[in-house]
């Protein structure tokens, strides 16, 4: 029988595990910029950064199966709610509140494998002020932020990468001056994974901010 303290100690086990494996990640940076939302990363085979639905944006790092296992399971979902309920229904708070829950299962079930991923979703609204983001960490939880936001596999947060996507001139920006101020920050922080890993490549996409347009996610 397991005790409390047996519980506690294979949970911690567990997060040491997973932010073993997210520790080396390349970040992810995502900001509100006066034409939508920006996301930019560098990444190897597979890429990071998914539409979800019409105004949501979904990213993560982390083992390539559990990544996707959230992106379809995200898309999934939006789509069930939208076709449902009604487009308005698909919000970002409801597509994180669902989303937390297989993460949280995973991680607290000491009997199977934890979910070695972390995850970024964002909706574009009326203007950059509006702009809402989540960060889902590995077990589930999530925290929300405004104008910008940093998915890392660090356990602290990034002062530096921080403090750039919540600057305020991002808001009067285009999403190719958005993309242009990210890249170089990237570069260097992408430096250890050429080294280690080999050949990486620049990844980014923009979704447009309102008009009737239908597409609004486009891939750069």
């Amino acid at each position: 029988m397991m005790t409390p303290f047996d519980w506690q100690e294979a949970m911690g086990q567990r997060a040491q595990y997973v932010a073993g494996r997210l520790s080396e990640a390349i970040p992810v940076l995502a900001v509100s910029c006066a034409e939508g939302i920006v996301m930019a990363t560098f990444s190897r085979v597979q890429p990071k950064i998914y539409e979800v639905y019409d105004e949501l944006i979904f990213a993560a790092i982390g083992q390539s199966a559990d990544v996707e296992q959230m992106r379809v399971a995200a898309i999934e979902f939006a789509h069930r709610e939208g076709y449902q309920r009604s487009k308005r229904d698909v919000s970002i708070q409801r597509v994180v509140q669902t989303m937390s829950m297989p993460m949280k299962n995973a991680f607290n079930d000491y009997r199977g494998a934890p979910l070695v991923a972390k995850c970024l979703y964002a909706e574009v609204r009326e203007t950059p002020a509006d702009d809402m983001y989540y960060v889902m960490d590995y077990d589930g939880d999530y925290l929300p932020d405004r104008r910008g936001a940093v998915l890392t596999g660090l356990t602290e947060p990034d002062a530096e990468l921080e403090g750039l996507v919540n600057d305020p001139k991002w808001a009067d920006a285009t999403h190719e001056e958005a993309i242009a101020g990210l890249k170089p920050v990237l570069e260097n922080r992408a430096e250890r994974a050429v080294e280690n890993d080999g050949e990486i490549q620049f990844e980014a996409a923009w979704l447009k901010r309102g008009g009737s347009h239908r597409r609004r996610f486009y891939r750069l």
